[in-house]
């Protein structure tokens, strides 16, 4: 790092929820990287953030986006390493051209990306950047089939337990929980003796009932309930991919049967339709009979039928 002293950049830090991280190690990152600027004389703006759910897109990522705005203002980017920085190919090459065009190194503690003015530094940079890329969606991979096989064992593992329901942390599935569970039922009862979803909200909220997020229920809250599977012992995880919307490149549905009677459905992939990335459905796991049921499948089915038209 000789020759680097007295450099004035933006410390960039950035944590993802989805990989289990958390408030204490962006202390961790930030304490290290505060000792690393000192002990070489580099003084900093902050800029840091806790990306949740998976999104990496840079629409996602507004201090990534504030710190290229005001990039102009900067001698270097201060990173971890060079994946704190994006594991997007795509986001790697948009932070590399403005690197170049504002004459602003990366440095990390182990590495210095001078871009504007060295052929080897681009060189390494691109190669560096295709690894984390790669690594990511090994990574994503790993961690969706690992989420596929706990739906398979009837395990939740879908963020927040449906009302009605908690997760018992040790086994990991869904139990009944009685003090919401009796107004899932009234909810169905209503239904089934021909009120509609209006109607229904109102009456909940004329007794002063409120959703798990303490709002007033909305009829679209109603059908939700109605609609989900959870109530009569069923999981279902839908498998999203990030693909280009478009022509059917593959489409096969078949059913994989095991002890818990789990199907898989509506493998599909899309392509490019001008341009646009969106997220399809691409596989979806059914498990029933995964936790006690709230209501009788034939119950449920009834109603299900009759909010689809």
């Amino acid at each position: 790092m000789e020759g680097n002293t007295g450099i004035f950049g933006a410390l960039y830090l950035r944590i993802s929820r989805s990989k289990g991280e958390n408030e204490d190690t962006l202390r961790n990152h930030r304490e290290l990287m505060e000792e690393f600027c000192r002990e070489h004389e580099y003084t900093f703006e902050v800029y840091e953030e806790i990306v949740s759910g998976g999104k990496h897109q840079l629409e996602a990522r507004p201090q990534l986006q504030k710190l290229l705005r005001n990039l102009g203002r900067y001698q270097a980017i201060f990173a971890v390493s060079l994946d704190r920085l994006s594991r997007n190919g795509l986001i790697s090459q948009i932070i590399k051209k403005e690197c170049i065009e504002h004459d602003v190194k990366i440095i990390t503690p182990t590495q210095v990306f001078d871009l504007a003015g060295s052929e080897a530094s681009r060189t390494l940079y691109d190669i560096s950047s295709l690894y984390a890329s790669m690594e990511y969606e090994m990574i994503g991979r790993r961690t969706k089939i690992n989420k596929m096989q706990r739906v398979r064992r009837g395990e939740h593992v879908s963020g927040r337990a449906a009302y009605g329901y908690w997760r018992n942390p040790d086994t990991r599935k869904l139990e009944v929980y009685e003090p919401e569970a009796g107004m899932v039922r009234y909810i169905f009862k209503l239904y089934l003796r021909g009120m509609s979803c209006r109607k229904i909200a109102d009456r909940l909220n004329g007794d002063g009932l409120k959703t798990q997020q303490l709002h007033d229920f909305q009829p679209t809250n109603i059908q939700q309930i109605l609609s989900n599977p959870v109530y009569k012992g069923t999981l279902v995880f839908r498998n999203r991919q990030r693909i280009k919307k478009g022509q059917v490149y593959r489409y096969k549905t078949f059913d994989l049967c095991n002890s818990l009677e789990d199907r898989v459905l509506h493998d599909r992939k899309y392509m490019k339709e001008n341009g646009e990335y969106t997220f399809k459905v691409v596989d979806t796991i059914i498990t029933d009979d995964a936790h006690p049921a709230i209501i009788a499948p034939d119950e449920w089915e009834q109603a299900k039928r009759e909010v689809s038209h």
